[in-house]
C-alpha cells in the first residue's frame, strides 16, 4: 500500500516546498499597525519560517518600534502609551530639543506614568561651553558621544561651563575620569530641568529593514491579489530584497500623502498600478499617510502584452474598516476614496 503523500505549498518569500502545516496566516498591513475586523487581508502563502521567525523578528520591529510611523502608533491612539519600549542604545530614532537652552539635547520618549501621551526623559548628557550664557554643546555620557579631554579642552577651553541634564553632578564624575577628562578648574551651574514642555524634533533613519518591510507590505498587498502571478520569475527582484536584503533601488520616499481628501484621510493604504504598454508594476504604500513610499515591483516585462490593472484599498485602524480607493488622475501617484 502505497502511503498518499502530505499536501504541500510553495512559499512566496523563500520559495521552498514545504507541507502545508509549515505556514501560517501573513497579514498584509503588519498587525502592529492594526486589524480591520473581518476586512483584514491575509494570505497564506509565506511559511512559518520567514513570517515568525524571519520577518517578525528581523525586519518589521525597526517600522514598528524604531520609526516615526512606529511613534504614530501612540500619538494616534492605536497603541496605548503604556506599552510603548524604547530600544535603548539600538535605537536610531532620536528626539532632540530644538529651542531654548537644551538646542541639541536628546531626549527619550518614554511611557508615562499617568495620562495619555509619552513623556520626554533625558538620558544622561552634559552641556559644555566656553563660558556661562553661551549656546551649550550637549553630549550624552556614553562611550560613543563623549569626545576625549583634549579634544574638550580645543573646542571649549581649559575652564569650559558646564551643565548636566538627567543625571547628577556627583553621578558623572566616575564616568568622567574614566574617560580621562579632568573636570578641575570648571564652572558648573545647577543640575538642568527643562520644566514641563519642551519644543523638538523627531529624527528617524529610513534605514533598508525600514524598506524592505515597506516593500513587503506591497508584495503582501500584490500576492493577495494576485497570487498567481506572484509567483513568477519576473517578481524575483522584489522577492529577494524583501527576504534576502539583494538589490536597491526598488523603494523611494514620497514627502505628501498617498490619499487625498477634505480632511486628508488618517490612516494606511496601499495601491498598485500595473502599466501593461510597458510591462511595469509597482505600488505606493502609506502608514498613517503622512508621506508615502513608491514600490517598483516588476520592471522585467512579460512576453505578452497585460492589461493595464489599478487596485488600491484604505485601511482605517480607529474604524476597523477598508475600502476602495483610486487614482486622481491617470498615471497620478495619488489617491481618492472611490465612494
Amino acid at each position: 500500500m502505497t502511503a498518499t503523500p502530505s499536501p504541500t505549498r510553495k512559499c512566496l518569500y523563500c520559495t521552498e516546498t514545504k507541507p502545508l502545516n509549515a505556514f501560517n496566516t501573513e497579514h498584509v498591513v503588519p498587525v502592529a499597525f492594526g486589524t480591520f475586523g473581518s476586512d483584514t487581508m491575509t494570505i497564506s502563502c509565506v511559511c512559518i519560517d520567514c513570517n515568525t521567525k524571519y520577518f517578525g523578528t528581523q525586519i518589521e520591529p525597526k517600522l514598528s518600534r524604531d520609526s516615526i510611523e512606529g511613534v504614530m502608533r501612540f500619538n494616534s491612539g492605536l497603541k496605548s502609551v503604556q506599552s510603548y519600549r524604547h530600544l535603548g542604545k539600538r535605537a536610531t530614532l532620536r528626539v532632540e530639543v530644538v529651542d531654548g537652552p537644551f538646542v541639541g539635547a536628546q531626549v527619550f520618549l518614554c511611557p508615562p506614568a499617568a495620562g495619555d501621551q509619552l513623556m520626554l526623559v533625558p538620558p544622561p548628557q552634559i552641556g559644555i561651553a566656553r563660558s556661562e550664557g553661551e549656546p551649550l554643546k550637549w553630549y550624552r555620557l556614553d562611550e560613543e558621544s563623549l569626545p576625549p579631554n583634549d579634544e574638550i579642552k580645543k573646542a571649549f577651553g581649559q575652564q569650559p561651563f558646564v551643565q548636566l541634564w538627567g543625571i547628577s553632578y556627583d553621578e558623572a564624575l566616575p564616568f568622567l575620569e574614566s574617560r580621562g577628562v579632568k573636570s578641575s578648574g570648571w564652572t558648573a551651574g545647577p543640575m538642568a530641568n527643562a520644566g514641563d514642555r519642551m519644543a523638538t524634533n523627531i529624527i528617524g533613519q529610513v534605514e533598508r529593514k525600514h524598506l524592505r518591510t515597506i516593500a513587503k507590505i506591497a508584495f503582501n498587498y500584490f500576492a493577495f491579489h494576485f497570487e498567481g502571478l506572484a509567483f513568477l520569475e519576473q517578481f524575483d527582484r522584489i522577492r529577494r530584497f524583501v527576504r534576502h536584503d539583494e538589490g536597491n533601488g526598488l523603494v523611494n520616499f514620497a514627502e505628501k500623502p498617498l490619499v487625498v481628501g477634505d480632511p486628508v484621510p488618517q490612516g494606511h493604504a496601499v495601491g498598485i498600478q500595473w502599466d501593461g504598454e510597458h510591462n511595469r508594476c509597482w505600488a505606493q504604500v502609506t502608514l498613517f499617510n503622512t508621506w508615502h513610499y513608491n514600490v517598483l515591483l516588476m520592471a522585467k516585462g512579460f512576453s505578452v502584452l497585460v492589461p493595464p490593472t489599478i487596485c488600491g484599498h484604505f485601511f482605517d485602524p480607529k474604524a476597523q474598516t477598508v475600502r476602495r480607493i483610486v487614482p486622481i488622475g491617470a498615471g497620478s501617484v495619488q489617491w481618492r476614496s472611490a465612494d
